[in-house]
């Protein structure tokens, strides 16, 4: 069979060769020359026509009708000669001129047949690489219509198309997960897709555009067949032409919303959030300046112990932003609070692993600061040998049953203590507590060997977001 292939190939493509006609009837001329000369010299006068009949149909067959009728033509006189006892090809007997009108009456049907067979063959060689193209296109259209129907399957969006009357044809597996769809499509309608509210909209509004422009995209709401929950979806549905480009079907490729929504929703509530969060930082800004500038007893010790306390609150700020869900460990506002008078790592911290919520992180960083700055300046971390000891537990309150947090803090190692004549902002702040709810209290004991300080708050409040 291959072989049979390439034989045939190469016999179409030979007649299908053509040549310039001055050329065709020069090598035709040629070829009755060339066989007339070997006819003289081998064959004598034996069977004079006999040698030219094959070169007429090869004439035919390569050439068409006209080389086929010229090689006919050109055979007579080589022929003739052949004939003529006298070497004039006109000195003919009756009979010889009778066989010579013969063989041209002939050799021109033999030349009329080889012309026609060429081109039956050239005929059906047109219509088998006629249809081996449209084999190779129905190949290549069937691959294109698996791909896209790959595609389409495998696609995460909602891909459907209906009939003009509303009948629905076909959805994707992507799309009958996201209704919920158990029944075949071919049983549901488009309207069965919708709440009464938006396909009222679908069919008085959108479905009209569709028809009169060719398509529409917008948000509207899917129904859940099985929940009945809205699914908020960004409709795009367009018109599906015949070949003479009237519409005979809709086609809808449509994306789910509710990740997009949620998205959106939570950042407002970002937005919302850091809106609150500036507002309460202004203010507890404010109040920390006014308090210090107040109780102060000049610019310098104002400056300084201003600019401290802003520090320490952008810290906490800074714990809150790599925090989990905005909460702060306490382990690392504590920390951080009290880095800045322990360069030299007299602080041990001991507790559990606990997250509080972002105004308690700020509170605590605060207070803690204040006793860090009391403790450099009058306390345990005024001299070298001191030492402070700061650890967290978490207790059930005796009278409400409820988790709260205990802190305690503890000086050991520095100079006497002596309780201040006066209180000023910080010693109010430490006081103030990390809570005025019922369970929260503050107790502070100058004892001469160190300064304590415990500080209980209700665990739940102070793990609270709200700031």
């Amino acid at each position: 069979m291959p072989l049979s292939g390439a034989y045939h190939r190469s016999l179409i493509k030979a007649l299908s060769a053509r040549l310039p006609a001055p050329a065709t009837y020069a090598l035709v001329a040629l070829a009755v020359a060339l066989v007339a000369m070997v006819r003289g010299a081998f064959v004598t006068d034996l069977l004079p026509f006999l040698f030219f009949i094959p070169v007429i149909i090869v004439s035919a067959l390569l050439g068409g009708r006209g080389p086929g009728v010229f090689a006919t033509l050109a055979s007579t006189i080589p022929a003739a000669y052949a004939l003529s006892p006298e070497d004039d090809p006109l000195a003919l007997t009756r009979t010889q001129w009778t066989a010579q009108i013969l063989f041209v009456a002939v050799n021109l049907g033999i030349a009329e047949l080889a012309a026609s067979l060429r081109s039956a063959v050239l005929v059906l060689g047109d219509v088998a690489e006629g249809r081996r193209m449209a084999i190779s296109n129905l190949a290549r259209e069937v691959q294109q219509r698996n791909q896209l129907s790959r595609i389409v399957e495998n696609s995460s969006d909602f891909i459907a198309y209906a009939d003009l009357e509303g009948r629905v044809q076909y959805v994707n597996e992507a799309g009958k997960a996201l209704v919920g769809l158990q029944a075949p499509e071919e049983t549901t309608r488009i309207s069965d897709y919708f709440p009464v509210g938006d396909w009222s909209r679908v069919e008085t509004e959108v479905l009209p555009i569709v028809l009169r422009e060719g398509s529409w995209t917008g948000d509207v709401c899917f129904r859940h067949f099985e929940t009945g929950e809205e699914i908020p979806v960004r409709y795009n549905v367009f018109t599906l032409p015949n070949v003479d480009g009237r519409p005979i079907a809709l086609g809808t490729v449509t994306s789910d919303l509710r990740r997009e929504r949620a998205a959106e929703q939570e950042r407002q509530i970002l937005v919302s959030e850091l809106a609150h969060r500036l507002k309460n930082t202004l203010a507890i800004t404010q109040s920390i300046a006014t308090q210090t500038l107040r109780s102060a007893p000049d610019l310098v010790t104002a400056r300084k112990s201003l600019g401290e306390r802003i520090q320490a609150l952008s810290r906490a700020h800074d714990i809150l932003l790599t925090g989990e869900h905005d909460s702060g460990a306490v382990e690392s506002v504590v920390r951080s609070a009290v880095e800045l008078h322990d360069p030299e790592g007299r602080v041990a911290l001991r507790g559990p692993d606990l997250f509080v919520g972002p105004k308690a992180a700020l509170t605590l960083a605060l207070i803690i600061h204040e006793l860090a700055t009391n403790a450099a300046k009058y306390g345990a971390l005024s001299v070298p040998q001191g030492r402070v000891h700061i650890a967290w537990v978490v207790e059930v309150d005796d009278e409400t049953q409820r988790p709260t947090l205990a802190l305690m803090w503890r000086e050991l190692g520095g100079p006497p203590v002596v309780p201040p004549s006066r209180k000023g902002f910080g010693s109010k702040l430490i006081e103030i507590g990390l809570s005025g709810s019922v369970g929260g209290s503050v107790d502070l004991d100058y004892a001469p060997d160190g300064l304590k300080c415990r500080i209980v708050a209700p665990l739940t409040e102070l793990q609270t977001e709200a700031a």
